[in-house]
């Protein structure tokens, strides 16, 4: 599967910047990558929550919780 589809399944399935640990688990499985390579294909669309109206300069950021849950995160 490509990164575009990807992006597009964890895009359906972020609630409020974060996506279970259940949910990732399917997300490795599904695309065959591991953790961090789903931590990379995600900044993309940590980007696109990002406001960045004096820098023009959009920030995006991935972590991993101890539950194995994905946070998603960018400047405002």
């Amino acid at each position: 599967m490509s990164r575009e589809e990807l992006v597009a399944r964890a895009e359906s399935i972020v609630v409020r910047g974060w996506i279970s640990a259940a949910n990732v688990q399917d997300l490795i499985g599904e695309f065959n990558i591991s953790i961090d390579e789903l931590l990379l294909e995600l900044i993309p669309l940590a980007q696109r929550f990002s406001t960045a109206p004096l820098s023009g300069i959009k920030v995006g950021a991935v972590a991993e919780g101890a539950s194995g849950a994905i946070y998603l995160g960018a400047n405002l």
